[in-house]
């Protein structure tokens, strides 16, 4: 049977833990098939990093999640996904939508109202006045070598 588990990394009283699909008769940091996320209990707040895709996909082909691990599945909302997926959803439909993003901020930068956003606001001469380097420095430095 293949399980989805928590493979244990990290130093003494430091864990951070994979979440694996192995095979159950694997040991708990033995042989896995493929990692699809990462806990880590220890940092303030707790980091769960998570496929979603894959994780669906596997419990799809009957991948059975340990305790913890479901756990953290209903935290990501994983398991009310698997259940949409069961009453009949592809797991495309379920996913959420990522937006895309990429090719709209190329367009964005590009507007006019972009590169009026961009342009440097001229100098005046108050600033320029003051960015004149004085001589004084110059002489405490020589007197002080």
């Amino acid at each position: 049977m293949v399980k989805l588990r928590l493979r244990r990394g990290g130093a003494k009283k430091k864990p951070h833990y994979r979440i694996v699909v192995a095979d159950s008769r694997s040991p708990r940091d033995g042989r896995f098939i493929e990692v699809i996320g990462y806990y880590s209990p220890i940092t303030k707040p707790k980091k769960l990093e998570l496929d979603v895709k894959k994780a669906l996909v596997w419990l799809k082909n009957g991948a059975q999640p340990t305790d913890t691990v479901r756990s953290l599945l209903r935290k990501k909302g994983v398991m009310e996904m698997w259940h949409r997926v069961r009453l009949g959803a592809t797991i495309e439909e379920v996913l959420p939508k990522e937006e895309e993003t990429d090719l709209v901020e190329l367009e964005e930068t590009n507007s006019p109202e972009f590169l009026e956003l961009t342009e440097f606001p001229e100098e005046t001469d108050e600033l320029s006045a003051e960015q004149e380097p004085t001589e004084e420095p110059d002489k405490e430095m020589e007197e002080a070598l």
